[in-house]
């Protein structure tokens, strides 16, 4: 019994054991589940915003080439109308073009039947052809034709107008339907449908009832083709020249060429004295609105025809400005369904208008709005374009485009200047070979397919120079999210990570100069103080001036810190005094002279130079000089100061025999925090603000200052101030006679 309690006590233990190991397990679970989550939100978060700021450039293109699609299909939609004049056909193809322009499933073409008043199905697609009749008010195509205006449904069971008994297709969801108009009067109706609810969208109507006008006509133009047998010679001229017209004003995209060519169609066709197409806001077109009798039919669309002008009193002020005119007529341009212009066609004889003319003029006028509205959509696409151009070419951060194996397909400008890589060296080849990519990149852009990435990449420029880029690299896509490429945006950011370590060195320097004076006057006071140590008064008097002097050099770095500031809060300003340079300079000198005896100091230039200037601060400014001039001449030599005026200023130039500057270092040297860092220099200590307060002092007073130097051969620095109400006096002139000068 015994032996048998055993093993079932430790199969006890092992199963406790096992659901304890299961609980602790399934808690640690949801603990990593709920981690991963948190890390993939955040990481959603964050792709969010990197996909934003492409969004904007995303639209605009996306809007250009939606534009682009729509002169496209509207070419070739009046190709596909223009290829037959047999109406089947013409419906036919028609309706399978616009089925497969939208994506639709189903549509069908309703053309009226004058005698029983109804429409009738003519041309079907997705549907089966059985004959449907609707009278007019009835169904879909019954109401647009009724109401004369464009239908654009969303989900027709949630219309309480639509009866679902009249559709032709039970599964229908969205509808988009529009009237077929044909110079002012209606002929049918035009609808295509799909399954789904809200498919059609405002944009897709705009286009369609385009579309459909040029359907109407080609409908029309195909029924007076079969119904004109009596006089077909007639009728092919007439559709021969309104094939003419189509091809004539809608081939070119310019207002002014379309404009031009109706002109010389109407006159060679019409035979008219003269012919004008006004555009809007032309004084003929005011002059006509403002008879009442005729601006209604105008607003509309309706021509007017006056074959016996000259009788009718309403026309005289017009006639008076148009000259010698018997007969003339006038036909609205509409665009977009509003007035947009008119044809003028003018006769000095008498002249009846006759039906083939005013269809002629009638055609005329609508494709010539047709032509002028795609013409001014052209333009409007065109200037997009331009401007998406401008900001691809005068952006002044590099931007590079490329195919999804990340061969380049196109630069701007910028790339060039920060890269040095010229466009067609670059077009072709990889941007990794270009770039130098690392593996680390080279993950981080597999990565990015789901989103943008951005980081920062030292590179190699073409002339070998290593340059630091913030490079943003993200993905584009088509509208079905399809990947096409990458777009890299780089910023040259070398001279911001200069500065940085300009900042570091300088706070580093900085540093290191306060703590040295500040060591020395505590071990000195520390030592005056110590209660086992006494001195002397000479002892005490020389610890006291030690200090003083680090006193001094603290004092002085300060004051440069405090002048920076001042500078950079644009605090900075001159109080400008007349005062004679000359006792300055010469004061320098000579107290130099005292702290610097193994240097040779000299002062050459006119006994006397009076001009206004602040006197401090050009002080300041000679004085950084000369000691920039001992500090970088360790072993001595001469410190020469040279004060010459010229016509309309004054130089100054403090020279030296020391180390001398390198050549590419001369022109940074004035930037603030900047240190000549070659070894002959490395043991002068300094601060790189004096150089820059200098030049901010001379250029305050107007002047300008720079250096000639050569590496091992000593520096020359040289500043201008300009000569206003100043006087020199010649050296070594006995008779101290002086030359005045007033500008």
């Amino acid at each position: 019994m015994t032996s048998f309690v055993i093993p079932l006590a430790v199969l006890l233990a092992l199963f406790l054991a096992i659901l304890f190991w299961l609980i602790l397990s399934r808690q640690f679970d949801r603990r990593v589940l709920k981690m991963k989550e948190k890390t993939e939100q955040g990481m959603a978060d964050q792709l969010h915003k990197y996909q934003d700021s492409l969004q904007t450039q995303r639209i605009l293109y996306e809007k250009v080439q939606q534009r682009l699609e729509e002169i496209s299909t509207l070419h070739r939609i009046a190709m596909t109308l223009n290829s037959t004049l047999s109406l089947p056909e013409v419906m036919q193809q028609a309706l399978r073009e616009m089925v497969r322009i939208f994506k639709a499933e189903s549509g069908g073409i309703f053309l009226q039947e004058k005698k029983r008043n109804e429409l009738i199905l003519q041309e079907c697609f997705g549907i089966s052809k059985t004959p449907v009749a609707l009278p007019v008010g009835k169904g879909i195509a019954g109401i647009v034709f009724q109401q004369n205006f464009p239908f654009l449904i969303g989900d027709v069971e949630s219309d309480p107008n639509i009866d679902l008994s009249s559709l032709i297709r039970r599964s229908i969801k969205s509808i988009m339907a529009v009237p077929l108009i044909v110079r002012g009067r209606m002929i049918g109706t035009v609808e295509l449908h799909h399954s789904l609810s809200s498919y059609f969208k405002e944009e897709d109507l705009n286009l369609f009832e385009v579309i459909s006008s040029s359907l109407a006509m080609a409908i029309d133009n195909a029924k007076m083709y079969q119904e004109s047998s009596e006089n077909l010679e007639k009728r092919l001229d007439e559709l021969f020249t309104l094939y003419h017209v189509t091809q004539v004003v809608s081939s070119p995209l310019n207002p002014d060429v379309i404009l031009q060519r109706l002109e010389n169609l109407i006159l060679q066709t019409l035979k008219a004295s003269s012919t004008a197409v006004l555009l809007e806001g032309d004084s003929d077109i005011t002059t006509l609105l403002n008879i009442k009798e005729f601006s209604a039919s105008l607003l509309e669309g309706v021509p007017l025809f006056f074959s016996d002008a000259r009788n009718q009193e309403v026309f005289a002020s017009w006639l008076e400005k148009n000259g010698d005119v018997s007969s003339f007529g006038i036909i609205p341009i509409l665009i977009d369904r509003k007035l947009g212009g008119m044809i003028k066609v003018c006769y000095r004889d008498h002249h009846d208008f006759i039906e083939e003319e005013a269809r002629l003029l009638l055609a005329l006028a609508q494709q010539a709005g047709i032509s002028i509205k795609n013409a001014r959509l052209y333009e409007e696409v065109v200037k997009e374009k331009k401007l998406l151009d401008s900001l691809f070419t005068s952006i002044a951060d590099g931007v590079i485009t490329t195919d999804k194996k990340l061969k380049i397909i196109s630069v701007n400008p910028a790339v060039e200047k920060i890269l040095n890589w010229k466009e067609e060296e670059l077009l072709n080849t990889s941007f990794l070979s270009i770039f130098h990519i690392d593996t680390s990149l080279q993950n981080e852009i597999d990565e990015s397919i789901s989103g943008p990435s951005y980081r920062e990449i030292l590179v190699k420029a073409k002339d070998g120079s290593e340059k630091f880029l913030s490079l943003a690299f993200s993905p584009l896509r088509g509208e079905s999210g399809d990947l096409l490429g990458f777009v890299s945006v780089f910023r040259d950011i070398s001279k911001v990570k200069e500065m940085e370590q300009m900042k570091s060195d300088f706070i580093s320097t900085v540093s290191h100069e306060l703590r040295t004076p500040l060591t020395s006057i505590k071990g000195y006071i520390a030592t005056l103080l110590h209660p086992a140590t006494t001195f002397d008064h000479a002892t005490q008097r020389e610890f006291l001036q030690i200090m003083n002097r680090e006193v001094d050099r603290l004092s002085g770095l300060i004051s440069d810190l405090l002048e920076v500031s001042r500078i950079e809060s644009e605090k900075f300003h001159t109080n400008p005094r007349l005062l004679d340079l000359i006792p300055i300079a010469k004061q320098l000198v000579d107290r130099y002279k005292q702290l610097h005896p193994k240097h040779g100091f000299s002062c050459m230039g006119p006994e006397k130079v009076e001009l206004e200037f602040d006197g401090s601060q050009i002080e300041y400014v000679m004085q950084h000089l000369l000691s920039n001039a001992v500090k970088y001449s360790p072993k001595g030599g001469d410190v020469e100061i040279q004060i010459q005026p010229e016509d309309e200023r004054v130089c100054i130039s403090v020279k030296d025999h020391g180390v001398g500057i390198p050549f590419d270092e001369q022109e940074k040297i004035f930037d603030r925090f900047h240190r000549v860092d070659n070894r002959p220099t490395r043991w002068a200590y300094g601060w790189g603000l004096g150089l820059f307060i200098a030049k901010k002092v001379v250029e305050a007073h107007g002047g300008k200052i720079w250096v000639e130097s050569i590496l091992g051969g000593g520096s020359k620095f040289i500043f201008t101030l300009p000569l206003k109400n100043f006087v020199v006096e010649k050296e070594g002139m006995n008779d101290k006679s002086s030359r005045h000068f007033s500008h």
